[in-house]
C-alpha cells in the first residue's frame, strides 16, 4: 500500500530532527523577532505559538516595520496554578532524569531588595529561559509516558480525565 500524502505540516514534521527543527538558529537570530516559518509550525508541537499585535499591524506596515511579534506558551497545570515549589521540583526532575541544570529563577530576576519582576527581564534572557522551560518539559515528557504506560497507570486519564476537558471548558 502506498504511503498516504503529507501535508505541509507533516513534512516539516518528518524533516525536524524530532521536533527540534532549526529552533535555536531561530532564537539565536537578531535580525528579526520572528522564527524561521517551519519553526512556528513546529513549536505548536511543543505547547508554544507565535503570533503578531493585529492591533499595531497596520501602523508598523505603514512605517516599513516587521510586525510586533509575541510567544504564547500553553501548559496545563492543575487548578491553574503552579506554585513556586512545582517550579523548583521541575528543576529536580531535570537534573536527576535528564542530568541538567536549568537556569534558575533567582538567578534570573535576582532575590531580596534587587529582585525584579519577570517583565523586566531582557527580551533575550526571557526567551532563553522560557525555551529552556519548554525543552525541558518535553524532554521529561518524553523520558515519562512510556514509563506511565508500561505501568498502566494512564488509564484513568485517557479515558475519563482528558476527554472532559472540552465538556468542563464549555
Amino acid at each position: 500500500m502506498a504511503d498516504p500524502k503529507l501535508s505541509e505540516v507533516e513534512h516539516i514534521k518528518t524533516g525536524s530532527d524530532y521536533l527540534r527543527g532549526t529552533l535555536v538558529q531561530s532564537l539565536d537570530n537578531k535580525i528579526t523577532g520572528a522564527l524561521y516559518p517551519d519553526d512556528t509550525q513546529l513549536i505548536k508541537f511543543h505547547g508554544a505559538y507565535q503570533q503578531t499585535d493585529r492591533d499595531l499591524d497596520s501602523e508598523r506596515k505603514t512605517q516599513k516595520l516587521e510586525p510586533l511579534y509575541s510567544m504564547m506558551i500553553r501548559i496545563r497545570v492543575p487548578g491553574g496554578v503552579a506554585t513556586p515549589k512545582q517550579w523548583l521540583r521541575m528543576d529536580e526532575l531535570s537534573d536527576r532524569y535528564l542530568g541538567y541544570q536549568p537556569v534558575s529563577i533567582k538567578t534570573l530576576l535576582g532575590s531580596g531588595k534587587s529582585q525584579i519582576t519577570f517583565d523586566r527581564v531582557a527580551i533575550d534572557d526571557a526567551v532563553k529561559y522560557a525555551a529552556e522551560d519548554a525543552d525541558v518539559t518535553l524532554r521529561l515528557w518524553q523520558l515519562f509516558k512510556p514509563q506511565l504506560h508500561r505501568a498502566r497507570v494512564t488509564t484513568v486519564y485517557e479515558t475519563l480525565e482528558r476527554p472532559l476537558v472540552p465538556v468542563l471548558a464549555d
